[in-house]
């Protein structure tokens, strides 16, 4: 079903984030208020805070996760793995683009079987062992866009995945209703990526069947990321 009504298209969308808002434990009356109520908070072992992007806010959430970065970096950047395993939302991935440093990708989003899907065109662009920044170039949302860095801890032997997120539904909703809407989701993303990553390399789990090209991870990129380690324990 597509979107073809303007105030159909308004009411799915309200309906998305109103619906996040509504089911996060965590949002109270004070927050409607307050544009800045995401300051600091921590949600189940996620860090979630609100940082200014030029004019844009976005919310930010940082994990750690007990696997180094050449481990956490495959299952990152699949998206096949988050159709599959890490978002339950994700229905539909298809790649337009794959080359090592970008892609295109088509994907699909459902919520509700009431509402019709949300579907949007996203452009990657990966340093690899390192972020992930994403754009929507098409699609329901009017702006959606965010950031992936993951930073080795502990000598390499752990890792910091930090995800930030920033939306403009495109219909005038406030913009604190769409950021608690992000906030809801963004931990549950974090999580899910986490407690995948441990199944696959702690309980053996197989991983996604298909791939793209960023995920793979050569000697050359793991030399890189070794020196930059190193270089980071001899300034502390």
């Amino acid at each position: 079903m597509k979107l073809t009504n303007s105030s159909f298209k308004l009411g799915v969308i309200s309906f998305v984030f109103i619906f996040a808002t509504i089911n996060n434990s965590s949002y109270s009356k004070d927050n409607q208020v307050n544009n800045d109520s995401l300051a600091c908070s921590n949600e189940n072992d996620v860090i979630v805070s609100l940082v200014d992007y030029g004019k844009k806010k976005f919310v930010t959430g940082r994990i750690i996760i007990d696997k180094p970065p050449k481990l956490v970096w495959p299952i990152l950047v699949n998206p096949f793995e988050y159709k599959e395993q890490i978002n339950e939302h994700l229905k539909e991935v298809e790649v337009k683009l794959d080359r090592q440093d970008r892609s295109v990708l088509k994907c699909v989003l459902e919520y509700c079987f009431i509402l019709p899907k949300i579907s949007y065109v996203v452009e990657s662009k990966y340093i690899p062992l390192s972020s992930v920044s994403f754009k929507s170039i098409s699609g329901t949302l009017k702006d959606f866009e965010g950031l992936w860095q993951i930073t080795p801890l502990n000598l390499g032997k752990e890792t910091q995945v930090t995800f930030s997120m920033y939306i403009d539904p495109g219909i005038p909703i406030p913009a604190f209703i769409v950021r608690q809407g992000i906030r809801f989701e963004l931990p549950n993303t974090l999580i899910s990526l986490r407690n995948r990553i441990y199944s696959i390399y702690n309980d053996h789990s197989r991983m996604a069947n298909q791939s793209i090209k960023a995920a793979s991870v050569e000697d050359s990129m793991i030399g890189s990321l070794s020196g930059q380690i190193l270089a980071h324990a001899k300034v502390k």
